[in-house]
């Protein structure tokens, strides 16, 4: 019993500290259209408080009106059951109703909600579009970008929102402003850090894991396309390196490489689902763009000559051909191949007076480790039976199987965006790419090499006032029982040290304050 009493008695002071904290300390986020009443420009500063400074009482009680009022209105005996329910859904305290185009240092700490038209790779269903329907029962496929749609099944049951809604983060308001006020002009690369530097932008997205890489280049690149950039995005690069099938290929090296640089003629293989997700990506959220561009590039070419049979390309062909043409195969892995690296060919010699382009590749330092693609081990001579050692006289185990190096692929290398040796062929792209720090991915450098002048932007864990805004969010998104206190705030800080993966874990999928439970609240409070 007196457990018990002690339980309520923390569940009721954790609102009565709620209510006062959110007031002095979380932003106003009240939905008129001047937004915000006030904001400070930098949370690295400040410790356990919000990005708001200071609100004015008039803002407060605009703040707390919509409560208010719902709780008037749903004590009227003559609504319906749905209006009753509908009711139940109090004003969120952190959510603003602004596309991302219109968010500013004020928004800094708050929520808002992603367009996934402009992003349809993050999510599976484009990934899946290629490859046939699983059986019942069968583990759906995955695709996409992991920290997005990890966020989304957190809140999933709320049917609070209708798009996938994320944080904007002070470290995600510093990357757009870097990348996406910075002027095109110039061949030279410039680093993200440098201000007011000219030429492209080639940067590597580094952090702990948890921290929010994925997501902060989501946000990047809807940012991008929204503001009309052509964004060439990979949520992942494993997809680049393991799944799908692979198709030998010998001689024409020319068509293999974007740039047209010549090599001497080896075997490659083609993955052909890896490079129909980019273009079918690409043909759903840039259709009518890439429709307007000429194709230009000698690889396009090639790639429309090949899809008609050998017959000369139509006057006036577009990129959006090449893109279909690649799309339009089934059985030419190769034709996909080219099509997609004449894509990207076509979007490095854009002109930025037609329009600025993104190139950002997602789990970037995948691209130097292991395929997941084998092909059967040669025996030697003597074991084989070959007196010669000629490859005629070499016979093959079945029961060996010898993985594939990335530089065995045809595709997967050119899209090594920041490899000192791609540095030439990018034009005036601006290259903003991650890497992942998974336990899975150990093996793979965490430091791939980088072109002279790309920079390294580290994505911090996520601080004392982001952790009250997240846990606030599943709160009212029905994932969480209980709101935030202080105490709460800074146990979980200590338990997760800021990885946002631990965090949905310990509040959502393994509530530690429900209010259920009794005890899991005296642990963290």
């Amino acid at each position: 019993m007196h457990q018990q009493r002690l339980a309520r008695q923390l569940i009721a002071r954790s609102h009565s500290a709620l209510s006062e904290w959110l007031f002095t300390g979380l932003r106003n986020t009240s939905r008129d259209a001047a937004g915000p009443a006030s904001a400070s420009t930098s949370s690295s500063q400040q410790s356990c408080r919000s990005f708001t400074t200071s609100h004015s009482s008039a803002a407060e009680k605009k703040a707390v009106k919509p409560a208010a009022n719902a709780g008037a209105s749903s004590q009227a005996g003559d609504k319906s059951a749905a209006e009753d329910k509908k009711q139940e859904i109090t004003p969120s305290m952190l959510y603003v109703d602004l596309p991302s185009t219109s968010l500013s240092t004020q928004h800094i700490g708050n929520y808002y909600s992603l367009q996934p038209q402009l992003i349809p790779e993050a999510f599976p269903e484009l990934h899946q579009a290629l490859y046939a329907p699983r059986g019942p029962g069968e583990r759906p496929r995955r695709g996409g970008c992991s920290g997005l749609q990890a966020e989304g099944r957190a809140v999933a049951g709320s049917g609070r929102y209708q798009h996938p809604v994320v944080m904007y983060r002070e470290a995600v308001h510093l990357l757009m402003q870097q990348v996406l006020s910075r002027s095109s002009q110039g061949a030279g690369a410039a680093s993200a850090g440098d201000e007011g530097a000219a030429g492209p932008v080639r940067a590597l997205l580094q952090g702990a894991h948890g921290s929010g890489k994925s997501m902060a280049l989501a946000a990047l690149v809807e940012r991008a396309r929204a503001d009309g950039w052509v964004a060439l995005y990979i949520p992942s690069a494993r997809a680049l390196i393991r799944g799908g099938y692979f198709t030998p290929r010998s001689g024409a090296p020319s068509l293999a490489h974007a740039a047209g640089a010549p090599g001497a003629a080896r075997t490659t293989y083609d993955t052909q689902i890896s490079a129909q997700h980019i273009l079918l990506a690409m043909r759903t959220a840039h259709a009518q763009q890439l429709g307007g561009m000429r194709a230009q590039t000698a690889l396009s070419g090639a790639v429309l000559a090949r899809s008609a049979g050998g017959a000369k390309a139509k006057e006036g062909a577009t990129v959006g051909d090449v893109v279909e043409a690649g799309l339009a195969t089934d059985t030419d892995g190769g034709l996909a191949v080219d099509a997609a690296l004449a894509l990207l060919g076509e979007l490095a010699a854009l002109p930025p007076s037609v329009a600025p382009v993104l190139l950002a590749v997602d789990d970037y330092n995948c691209l130097y480790g292991r395929t997941a693609y084998g092909r059967p081990r040669a025996l030697d001579a003597s074991a084989a039976g070959g007196g010669d050692g000629s490859e005629e006289g070499q016979g093959y185990s079945a029961a060996t199987r010898q993985l594939l190096k990335v530089t065995d692929l045809t595709l997967a290398p050119q899209m090594r965006l920041l490899d000192p040796g791609m540095a030439h062929a990018l034009g005036n792209a601006h290259v903003v790419c991650a890497v992942t720090a998974t336990a899975s991915e150990s093996r793979m450098p965490a430091a791939p090499p980088l072109a002279p002048g790309a920079a390294v932007l580290e994505v911090p864990r996520l601080s004392p006032v982001e952790v009250a805004h997240a846990v606030q969010h599943y709160h009212e998104c029905g994932a969480c029982a209980q709101p935030p206190t202080h105490a709460q705030v800074k146990q979980l800080l200590t338990l997760t040290a800021g990885n946002w993966d631990e965090l949905r874990t310990l509040v959502v999928r393994a509530p530690l304050l429900a209010s259920h439970n009794k005890r899991a609240v005296l642990s963290v409070v």
